[in-house]
């Protein structure tokens, strides 16, 4: 089979891109969205001693935002022929550590070695359920973000049995009634404590912004957040409400 590369811009640098991979700089709100915060993020956030982990490195967009913030990122992806476009992209960027493997055997690694980090992205296309609990071993004290798409199977009334007996009346619940209680209940089942700071939710995905432990993002954060929108795409078009957790659902109290 034929791989057709193409390349697209990002930021101040072109990147090699596969045609037909949803690895790109793709244009829907909530791409745009994620881009948006995180570069408010590495703006106001990250600091320069910082070590950053990306899980789903994919061709290195965010990777490479990270790494003109923070000291050092390890970026995983474990498709070869991405992995090879992550490469040609970041190859020569010094502070960036490329590993082409399943990021759950690297992160197993990382924790047996004790490493930590400041700032830990899961975005992932459908869950992070076994890599949350060992990003948790990996940092202390900074920012959690952690993407969903489980979104796409709600919508088609699959139940996702694994984060317990919940109901629902509309898919969109899904990650503040669902899955934001999973997460924060297994942070704590490990002694740990994280606060949302924002979340988003687009008709197919979700995506989180934590504080971890006794970090606490900056004012100028806090405030440029609040005035982001909280649903996207056509869901911003419908009147919304959120509802009391016990009307929905029953949660287990551990991962």
């Amino acid at each position: 089979m034929v791989i057709e590369i193409f390349k697209e811009k990002f930021l101040d640098r072109w990147f090699n891109v596969v045609k037909g991979k949803q690895v790109g700089l793709n244009t829907d709100e909530a791409s745009i969205e994620k881009h948006m915060i995180n570069q408010k993020v590495c703006e106001l956030e990250v600091k320069k001693d910082w070590q950053i982990l990306e899980l789903f490195a994919g061709i290195g967009l965010t990777s490479y935002l990270y790494s003109k913030a923070g000291k050092e990122v390890h970026c995983i992806e474990k498709d070869k022929a991405i992995f090879e476009l992550l490469k040609e992209n970041l190859t020569e960027i010094s502070n960036i550590i490329l590993h082409n493997d399943n990021n759950i055997n690297v992160m197993k690694v990382m924790v047996d070695k004790q490493m930590k980090f400041s700032l830990a992205d899961l975005d992932p296309f459908n869950n992070v359920y076994f890599q949350f609990p060992l990003a948790m071993q990996l940092i202390d004290n900074g920012i959690l973000m952690v993407t969903s798409g489980e979104l796409f199977a709600i919508q088609r009334k699959v139940a996702i049995k694994k984060y317990g007996e919940y109901k629902l009346n509309n898919s969109w619940e899904f990650p503040e009634l669902v899955l934001l209680p999973w997460l924060i209940a297994g942070a704590k089942s490990m002694n740990k404590e994280i606060r949302l700071k924002h979340l988003y939710v687009y008709p197919t995905s979700a995506r989180f912004l934590f504080e971890v432990g006794d970090y606490h993002v900056s004012k100028e954060l806090e405030v440029w957040l609040k005035d982001r929108k909280k649903y996207l795409g056509w869901l911003g078009k419908r009147s919304i409400k959120s509802k009391s957790l016990s009307d929905f659902f029953k949660v287990k109290e551990s991962v």
